[in-house]
């Protein structure tokens, strides 16, 4: 980009005057980022600079596909970390996750001689949900409670699906009346949500 002659790229700030190169880095159709280049030719001659751009200019694709392919990899990679550990229905880590952190957080807890609390809840009636409104309507309601139990919990702590329509709540930090009053607003929460399927609101309690 010559900025006396082409438009400059958004990104850059007013009165931009150096060349640049922006060369967008993808992968498999999907965009990752954005390689840019600032072009000192200050000291490159006018017979030069044209095929000094076009040095700069393929040196940088070259770069920008080895980010993208990069990029993409590290992608993938936390992608499959994130599948072995989530459970795919709730979003909340699967019951394999849940013991390796159980056994690390008690372990910690112990080792610093601080509380850690667990809330075990399940829902209701599930069974009998099940068969009233059908399975479709049995699994809304457990991705409810995912996105429930994620929103309502600190960072700290780890929700997960312990199995069925069973949740398991690890609180590190937490003693036994603090886990008390949380479990009681957990309850009281869900017994207000309203869960929208095939037309109707469907409730539950735990």
């Amino acid at each position: 980009v010559n900025p006396e002659l082409d438009p400059v790229c958004v990104h850059y700030p007013e009165g931009f005057l150096d060349p640049s190169i922006c060369i967008p880095i993808g992968a498999k159709g999907e965009f990752l980022g954005l390689l840019h280049i600032l072009v000192n030719a200050k000291f490159v001659s006018d017979d030069f600079r044209s095929r000094f751009f076009k040095t700069i200019s393929n040196q940088g694709k070259r770069v920008a596909e080895l980010y993208a392919l990069s990029l993409a990899n590290i992608r993938l990679r936390e992608k499959l970390k994130r599948q072995s550990i989530m459970d795919p229905l709730t979003g909340l880590y699967n019951r394999r996750h849940m013991e390796i952190s159980l056994n690390r957080e008690v372990s910690r807890a112990l080792r610093k001689n601080d509380h850690i609390g667990l809330i075990l809840l399940d829902v209701d009636h599930f069974k009998e949900f099940n068969d009233i409104y059908g399975h479709e309507a049995g699994d809304e309601v457990l991705r409810t409670m995912g996105e429930y139990l994620r929103t309502k919990t600190r960072a700290m702590d780890i929700a997960c699906r312990y199995g069925g329509e069973e949740f398991l709540v690890i609180l590190p930090g937490c003693n036994a009346q603090d886990c008390i009053n949380k479990a009681e607003f957990i309850r009281k929460g869900v017994e207000r949500l309203s869960i929208a399927h095939d037309g109707i609101s469907l409730a539950v309690t735990v």
